[in-house]
């Protein structure tokens, strides 16, 4: 019993060595390059048999990966390594040759990529050594002090960032120094997340720490430079400019700047709108007063109470009387006039056609204030009315004695404000007028007066003409 049971263990072991005998000599010819042998113990010993088969292709898998594990290894040379895999591409009885290359070409450029690193680190090019470091796959055999030379490269560069950004910064012109500095940090932080998008967030902490500390002494430097300018108490144009270069600067990310930026602008706001008015109340310039506001828009911005204010003003220039709408007009005056006579005074001056106020008649009685008058409603919103009187020049046409002097009377709701002076025919020079028309609601102007002339070819037939015009009359505010 014992016997049988030896010869079967002894014809099992002799199977199994005997299917790991073929495995090995075909890998053997392999090696020595005799394919065609190879090939022969392939076919006779190993081909159909499924199992074989699959042993076979496990055993070369072995082989080409203690290849390249040597390689990896540093134990053979990359030629060695090749020339192996290549010995098994020729025999035609493995199919995954190409995958092996591949891994081989991997390994060779961590190899490449590490010692590059190497050399970078050497002459100080930190950037170029981070860059090598991180190509070193995690499979070879140098990630681990790929690694950690990617670190100290790192550590390297940042200090070397951070001293550039220091020396920067230390110019006589410390905008320029900041900028400059700024730019430094930012093209570190940039390259860190280039090189690696995981960047930890440590470096970049560092970068953003500098970035901040380097702000605060520029914003100190900004607000002491503004309070200088401003030394003098008036100098509110060159503090805001100043500070709102140092926001810029910081691209508007800075409280401090903002805040002494808002208190320049908002006192430089108030004393505009103070120096406005001081212009508007010695001068009643409206124009000068909001040319004032104007010119500090032009220094803070567009600000919503300069621009109020200068609206305003605008609200005071002057309104032509004859541009409102008559509330009430007798029949006996008229608005306007198309004739040339009549808009032209005694002494040539022409006068807007459409403001003149002039009494018209065909009537043989003489009119009264109920009949030649104009009333325009003011709603109080208006201190001064100004205008002229004058003689037209159809009046001198006028070969008879007046023997009525014209009346022109300005009321203010009722109450006689204006009363023209005596107008004769020997009045040649047009008489201004300037009448305080604060809180009258309803003006009336009344004008009456005309001289008149008999047609040569029929006595009945008269023709009548205005004595006194008025023209050009503007509200004021």
């Amino acid at each position: 019993m014992k016997k049988n049971i030896l010869a079967l263990l002894i014809t099992v072991i002799c199977i199994i060595t005997s299917g790991c005998a073929a495995e090995n000599r075909v890998i053997s010819l392999i090696e020595k390059e005799n394919y065609a042998k190879a090939q022969e113990v392939y076919y006779s010993t190993i081909s159909g048999n499924h199992e074989k088969e699959l042993d076979l292709e496990y055993s070369i898998d072995a082989y080409v990966s203690d290849m390249l594990d040597k390689y990896n290894n540093g134990k053979i040379s990359y030629d060695e390594a090749y020339e192996s895999i290549a010995r098994i591409e020729a025999s035609g009885l493995y199919g995954y040759c190409l995958d092996a290359y591949m891994s081989l070409q991997m390994y060779d450029q961590s190899k490449q990529s590490y010692e590059n690193g190497l050399a970078e680190m050497e002459i100080g090019d930190y950037k170029s050594a981070m860059i090598s470091f991180y190509f070193v796959n995690a499979t070879s055999s140098y990630y681990d002090s790929a690694c950690e030379k990617a670190e100290e490269a790192k550590t390297e560069f940042l200090n070397a960032a951070i001293a550039q950004a220091e020396d920067a910064f230390d110019d006589t012109d410390y905008f320029r120094g900041y900028e400059n500095a700024i730019s430094c940090l930012s093209d570190a932080g940039s390259t860190l997340i280039n090189i690696n998008p995981y960047m930890d967030d440590a470096a970049l902490q560092l970068i953003y720490d500098k970035r901040a500390e380097l702000t605060d002494e520029f914003t100190e430097t900004a607000i002491a430079d503004a309070n200088n300018v401003f030394s003098n108490g008036t100098n509110y144009e060159g503090a805001i400019s100043l500070l709102t270069d140092a926001y810029n600067y910081t691209y508007g990310d800075d409280a401090r700047i903002y805040t002494e930026l808002c208190k320049y602008t908002d006192a430089y706001i108030e004393n505009a709108v103070a120096e406005a008015q001081q212009i508007y109340n010695e001068s009643r310039d409206y124009e000068a007063a909001a040319s004032h506001l104007q010119s500090a828009i032009g220094v803070v911005g567009e600000n919503e109470t300069l621009r109020s204010e200068i609206e305003r003003y605008a609200s005071y220039a002057p309104v032509l009387l004859t541009s409102l709408d008559p509330i009430k007009k007798g029949d006996w005056l008229s608005v306007g006039t198309d004739m040339k006579k009549i808009y032209t005074d005694v002494s040539n001056n022409v006068y807007d056609s459409h403001t003149v106020i002039a009494p018209r008649c065909s009537s043989y009685r003489d009119k009264t204030e109920d009949d030649s008058y104009v009333s325009y409603y003011l709603n109080s919103e208006y201190t001064t009315l100004t205008g002229v009187l004058y003689r037209p020049y159809d009046s001198l046409s006028c070969t008879s004695v007046w023997k009525k002097t014209p009346v022109i009377k300005i009321y203010g709701d009722g109450i006689l404000l204006y009363e023209a002076p005596s107008i004769t025919q020997n009045t040649f020079n047009p008489i201004s007028l300037n009448v305080n028309v604060t809180g009258v609601r309803e003006l009336k102007i009344v004008n009456y007066g005309i001289w008149t002339e008999t047609d040569s070819f029929d006595i009945y037939s008269k023709c009548y003409h205005p004595k006194v015009c008025l023209a050009e009359m503007y509200l004021s505010k």
